[in-house]
């Protein structure tokens, strides 16, 4: 499992931070305004079910004890104004119905990562998806009927770097981040992460 990083700006830390915590996949939502619980209901799942676990016991709420079999495990917590879930391998917290529940009377970000290398951005407002993108390429690749603020801010982000080499992953999650942080809010930090937070498990739908 990571370990705090340390002497990082908050997304570089958290960037570190997500790319130790599954190289199977992860999907971080950042909800403004809600509450842990509410976030856990916006899954489909009882607060009640939820166990207060510290990351390297987390996987004890799946039956089968890996995360990666027909379910995913989520972890859930807060970090100032901000509600976070944190799911293991799935991507369940950026596609619909549970986006758009998170987002009713709010709003979302939704940073997803797969296995196979694709890392999207998901900005969500009032149960609407708003825009999505990927963090490599986000004037490319955006959707949605916008407005497109991430990423075109992202975008100019890009045109500014002054290197001539391409950015990996963690680069573009950084940068992605880095973005979050100054125009959204707080980001959860390794520390948090690592401790005790409510956790669940998800089944697969039928």
């Amino acid at each position: 499992m990571p370990e705090t990083a340390g002497a990082l700006d908050p997304a570089e830390e958290l960037a570190a931070w997500l790319m130790e915590f599954s190289d199977l996949g992860f999907c971080l939502t950042l909800t403004r305004d809600r509450i842990t619980e509410d976030v856990i209901r916006a899954y489909g799942i009882d607060p009640a079910q939820a166990r207060l676990l510290p990351l390297d016991d987390f996987l004890e709420v799946d039956p089968g004890g890996t995360g990666a079999d027909e379910g995913t495990v989520i972890r859930f917590g807060h970090s100032g104004v901000t509600a976070f879930s944190l799911e293991y391998i799935g991507t369940t917290g950026g596609q619909n119905p549970v986006l758009a529940h998170l987002c009713s009377h709010t709003e979302t970000i939704a940073l997803t990562a797969t296995a196979d290398g694709m890392t999207s951005v998901k900005h969500a407002r009032d149960g609407v998806p708003l825009s999505s993108f990927e963090p490599d390429a986000p004037q490319e690749t955006r959707s949605g009927p916008g407005p497109h603020t991430f990423a075109e801010l992202l975008q100019r982000v890009i045109a500014e770097r002054a290197t001539d080499d391409e950015a990996d992953r963690r680069t573009d999650l950084q940068d992605a981040l880095r973005l979050v942080h100054d125009q959204y809010g707080d980001l959860p930090d390794p520390a948090t992460l690592s401790g005790p937070l409510l956790t669940a498990y998800l089944p697969d739908a039928p």
